[in-house]
């Protein structure tokens, strides 16, 4: 018997006219990506089609059996003539990301803070993004799975998409995310009761539900000890409080408008710019008086709205006035800087440094791997989310098993997880049991009654590298 089958696009229903062939679904956990393609076939009659052509930018729900398999946005629809009275669609769709990506996360911290340490629960910031960033237009996105999280340092976004802001903050802390089919953000830890596949256990003996289950064992990609450099952390003292360092920079000729530091500047808050004429009381300008802007932020000299502001300018290492300090006049700055020279910070991987151990031998091996990478994105962040980002590399980087399988039937999708058991695979590897998560999966109709889903599975989120 066939499958139950409605597509709408824009709320119209397609099903009809489309051939169920060509209905193919990818999404992938590491990439946080979804994408739906199909072929629609429209008659005409004269000039007159018989349903609504299908448009770029429309909403599309794809349902099999009463199970929502996709949910998204048409992004590009082709045309091609199918013949003298119809012509034929070929659309592909991608999931809610895109829409949620419609508004950047711009000059933003959370919490919203002049103290570099604050901290907040993982879950908090990310509800601090949707609220304040994507919730601007018609769609209010669903927080309801958002969990909380552990408690992370504070977080800076400076016109970044939503999606990778929160990319960042689930790396942090270890957990999965994406925006699901009815329009929630989900925010999860790996494992759990939301988590749990169609079939949440199986022994491969007995069980009859996954097909064709290709094992394999990755020994080839693991490091255990990273060095991480470039990155630029906040200057501390010997007690870890970041350092401000008090800076004359010169006295004004009654012309430059422009005035360099001799370190570079790690943020706006803690800076004070000092003007003291020669005759009168000094100005000051910071950002809680409202007196220190962030140049191509909050303004720039000419926009009307700096005349009797300074500007603080992070990428040139500098201030800048559009009204010129009256000659004579000194210029001193006050602010937190960034590292002089980028430390190398080196991570151990204990846990797993022993298993290789185990694995490998003492007679032939210490255990260890060491790898290096560049992190020069990381500017004015604490030692901690430096420390966070190495941990982050190897936990991709561990031993691990991937494989790929088949199923038939709905409900699977990426980031769900199994318990599969077995006393023969690999020697009994898994006769305790071990979970294995679905990074990726693809699904279409191997016929009109059976659809079916192609996993792909590794024992981490991160799968083969």
């Amino acid at each position: 018997m066939a499958l139950s089958v409605t597509l709408t696009i824009g709320g119209i229903a397609y099903q009809a006219y489309t051939r169920i062939e060509s209905i193919a679904v990818r999404s992938s956990l590491r990439d946080r990506a979804g994408t739906l393609s199909f072929e629609v076939v429209v008659p005409f009659t004269g000039a007159t089609p018989a349903v609504a052509v299908p448009r770029a930018g429309r909403e599309v729900v794809l349902t099999v059996d009463g199970t929502k398999e996709f949910a998204g946005v048409t992004q590009r629809v082709s045309e091609s003539p199918g013949g003298t009275s119809s012509y034929s669609y070929a659309v592909d769709c991608s999931d809610y990301t895109r829409w949620f990506d419609r508004y950047l996360v711009q000059g933003k911290k959370i919490p919203e803070s002049d103290d570099e340490a604050t901290t907040d629960l993982a879950g908090n910031i990310v509800k601090a993004i949707i609220t304040g960033t994507c919730n601007q237009g018609a769609i209010t996105w669903g927080q309801s799975l958002i969990a909380d999280g552990t408690t992370i340092p504070q977080q800076v976004y400076d016109f970044e998409a939503p999606s990778s802001a929160i990319d960042r903050i689930a790396k942090i802390v270890g957990f999965k995310w994406y925006v699901d089919y009815d329009k929630n953000v989900v925010f999860q830890p790996l494992t759990g009761a939301a988590s749990a596949a169609p079939v949440a256990s199986l022994t491969w003996e007995t069980q009859t539900t996954i097909g064709d289950l290709i094992l394999e064992e990755v020994g080839d990609q693991i490091t255990n000890v990273v060095y991480i450099k470039d990155a630029k952390s906040v200057a501390t003292d010997d007690d870890g409080a970041p350092v401000s360092f008090a800076q004359p920079v010169a006295t004004a000729d009654g012309y430059a408008s422009f005035f360099p530091l001799g370190y570079e500047p790690a943020t706006y808050d803690g800076t004070t710019v000092t003007v003291t004429p020669l005759i009168g009381p000094p100005t000051v300008y910071t950002t809680t008086n409202g007196g220190l802007l962030r140049e191509n932020i909050d303004g720039k000299p000419g926009d009307g709205q700096a005349r009797n502001k300074a500007l603080l300018c992070l990428p040139n290492w500098g201030v800048r006035f559009e009204t010129v300090p009256p000659a004579g006049a000194t210029v001193a700055v006050t602010y937190p800087y960034l590292d002089i020279v980028p430390k190398v910070n080196r991570v151990v991987d204990g846990d797993s440094i022993t298993e290789v151990l185990t694995r490998e031998g003492s007679s032939v091996s210490t255990g260890i791997y060491e790898d290096v990478f560049s992190a020069s994105e990381l500017v004015n962040v604490s030692q901690d989310a430096i420390k966070a980002r190495a941990q982050l590399y190897l936990a991709t980087r561990g031993h691990k098993w991937v494989g790929t399988a088949r199923v038939f039937g709905s409900g699977w999708r990426d980031g769900q997880v199994f318990r599969l058991t077995s006393d023969r695979r690999f020697g009994g590897a898994f006769a305790s049991g071990i979970d294995m998560y679905v990074t990726d999966v693809g699904k279409r109709f191997a016929t009109p009654d059976q659809w079916q889903v192609d996993l792909t599975l590794s024992t981490d989120i991160y799968g083969e590298l």
